[in-house]
Order: C-alpha cells, then sequence, then structure tokens
C-alpha cells in the first residue's frame, strides 16, 4: 500500500470495517481520492454500533471520501492490475488500486468431525474451555460464554487474545479462572481517537456526553439503566470510569451521564437515593 500512496491516485476500499476506514483516513490525508464500498448499510456497523457508524460516515464525507453503503462488488476489472471496480448497481469505479477490508471467517473446518463444539468459531466456556474436556481454545478463534452478557460472544482485538489465553494456560495447569473482561478496543482516524469499552451490540438507546459537532463527545450505549458500552472520541477520560461502570453493573442516570459538568467519579458512586 505505501508505494502507491502518491497524491491523486485513485484509491477503492472494499468493506467500511475498522481495516477498512483506517485505510480510508491515512490514504486521504496523503492526497489521494478514495471511494469506499460497504455493503451494510452504515459503516463500523459491527465494530461500533449503529449510531457511531453514522457518524463516522459523515466524518468520512466531510473530508472528501466517497463513502458509499448497500453497495456490493459485482466484479473487478483490469489488465496486469485493477483498474476498475464494478458494483452490483452497475456503476464503474476507476480505479488505480484496491485495499480489500471484508473481514475473517475463523478457520474451524480442520475441527469438523472432532467432537469439539463448533459456531461461527470454536465455542469454549468461561474458563476456555471447549466441550471436550481439556481441549482449550483462545482468540480471535473462539467464541467465549460471557457471564455479563449471559450469551457467547467473539471479540476480535489483540487485548482480548492476550488476556483469554492467559486465562487458558492457567486452568490448564489447574488453576480456576474466568475470563469475563470488559472489552476494549481503539481506532485512529484523522484527528479523532477513538476507543470503545463494552459491548456495542446490545443496548435499547444512546446518551451522548460532550459535543459531537466539535468531535469530542462519549456516546454511551444502555439498556434499561446499566451501561453496556462507550465509545469515547477524543473523550478518552470517560473510557476509565466506563470500564468500572460496566464491570460493576452500577445503575446510571441519563441525564447525569449527558451533564459533562457532572464529574464521572459521582457517577460511579450510584443514582442518589430518592
Amino acid at each position: 500500500i505505501r508505494a502507491e500512496l502518491a497524491p491523486g491516485k485513485r484509491l477503492v476500499v472494499i468493506g467500511a470495517g475498522v481495516i477498512g476506514m483506517e485505510v480510508a483516513a491515512s490514504c486521504r490525508e496523503e492526497g489521494l481520492e478514495v471511494t469506499v464500498l460497504e455493503l451494510l448499510d452504515v459503516p463500523l456497523l459491527r465494530a461500533f454500533g449503529r449510531d457511531v457508524g453514522a457518524l463516522y460516515g459523515q466524518f468520512h464525507r466531510e473530508r472528501g471520501v466517497d463513502v458509499r453503503c448497500g453497495v456490493g462488488i459485482a466484479a473487478l476489472r483490469g489488465t496486469a492490475r485493477v483498474e476498475e471496480v464494478v458494483t452490483t448497481t452497475g456503476e464503474v469505479i476507476p480505479c488505480d488500486f484496491v485495499v480489500a477490508g471484508i473481514g475473517v471467517v475463523p478457520a474451524t473446518a480442520w475441527l469438523e468431525g472432532s467432537g469439539v463444539a463448533l459456531d461461527r468459531g470454536v465455542l469454549v466456556n468461561e474458563r476456555c474451555e471447549t466441550n471436550v474436556p481439556g481441549i482449550y481454545a483462545a482468540g480471535d478463534v473462539a467464541r467465549f460464554f460471557h457471564a455479563r452478557h449471559g450469551r457467547h460472544v467473539m471479540v476480535e482485538a489483540v487485548e482480548n487474545a492476550q488476556l483469554m489465553a492467559a486465562t487458558a494456560v492457567s486452568n490448564m495447569l489447574g488453576k480456576d479462572e474466568t475470563h469475563a473482561p470488559v472489552a476494549w478496543f481503539w481506532s485512529d482516524q484523522y484527528d479523532l481517537k477513538l476507543q470503545s469499552v463494552g459491548a456495542v451490540d446490545d443496548y435499547d438507546r444512546v446518551v451522548y456526553r460532550g459535543s459531537i459537532d466539535t468531535k469530542q463527545f462519549a456516546a454511551f450505549l444502555l439498556k434499561g439503566d446499566r451501561v453496556t458500552g462507550v465509545i469515547g472520541v477524543n473523550r478518552l477520560k470517560e473510557i476509565a470510569a466506563a470500564k468500572k461502570l460496566i464491570s460493576a453493573s452500577i445503575p446510571v442516570v441519563d441525564a447525569m451521564l449527558a451533564d459533562a459538568e457532572i464529574p464521572m467519579s459521582k457517577i460511579l458512586a450510584g443514582p442518589s437515593p430518592a
């Protein structure tokens, strides 16, 4: 990719996930003309949920990226290299090169018939052990049972792989440890430093703290009176507090979260008795 970074070159990015949007941001800052094609209806949907994903689509468009959602790929055409992308809507997009960031599928075919339970990855319990005693799995290939969420989850992030491997090894050595992290993730795009904690796919409303217009805000994802996840953009001080809110399952009041004048330490203390 570095060899292609010349101002004025035309890039098509296939996939508006984290990889695709980070590549789009980096190349746009180098002066390239960037088009992003995404099959889903908003960018970054899996990583950060619909609301923040839509905001990031807006941020990229403001910087000149042509973000097109709901668009699939019919063909890549060219001679010695790709020269144009044909979409499922029939559009032909000329380009100098293409970057595909379309995600991965866990490679579990070699385990079929082994007796190890599979479902979009290797299923493990909260101790990182499969249904076959003594067989463990960790990392991006493993979907682990998360007691806080009451379901199996897959967290494709470096920190999770490291922590999960440590838990698996501890239990192999006879200890009894559980893997129940508050997931943490980050992404740097343009001057936007984003960090997220918790789950971004299990909420019924979003409460914003800070200013979307100035690109400094924390989006609190809530279900009932509990925070399930937080996404901070250039508002990193909320992230540490958010981890505590989620791990301790502290009840919150929407109005307090939205009021940036109320310190997070007060919110961590829980709502005052009526």
